[in-house]
């Protein structure tokens, strides 16, 4: 059903960082990188395709939905980092020194939705940790965006 892309996964994202864009695709390559990373291409060979929306938490902080539309490793990742907007607290595709201050690194499974023979599935989880997941102005977005494939 993942090959098919017959199962709808959604994320959440935290970044400090003032995006190029605040909705909208990543498309592109993936390629190898230094030391294990991931970096994006402009070439569609066999591109990452990530789906996202995005909204301000407070000043210097914003909260994404993310949607992976392909299943590429570090996919959501190398998404947000290539719109200047790495993941708060990933100490792979952030400043190593601003993600040590972190609590945890901000990348969360949200939810997933699929149909199995005939019957519709949709599970949600949202974060129970990290201080900026549980901010009133966080946990507001997140219930509002409890339904994630009624936002795209």
């Amino acid at each position: 059903m993942f090959e098919l892309h017959l199962v709808q996964k959604f994320y959440l994202a935290i970044s400090d960082k003032k995006p190029k864009k605040k909705q909208g695709w990543v498309i592109g390559d993936m390629l190898p990188a230094r030391r294990g990373n991931w970096k994006l291409s402009k070439s569609k060979e066999s591109p990452a395709k990530t789906q996202f929306i995005s909204q301000s938490i407070e000043p210097g902080l914003r909260l994404y939905l993310v949607k992976p539309i392909t299943g590429k490793t570090h996919q959501i990742r190398v998404a947000l980092k290539s719109i200047g907007a790495p993941i708060l607290g990933d100490v792979r595709y952030s400043d190593a020194n601003e993600a040590n201050l972190a609590d945890r690194g901000y990348l969360h499974a949200f939810a997933i939705q699929f149909t199995l023979y005939n019957q519709l599935y949709q599970f949600v989880r949202p974060p129970e940790e990290g201080e900026v997941y549980l901010k009133s102005t966080s946990q507001q977005l997140i219930t509002i965006w409890g339904k994630p494939w009624n936002q795209f």
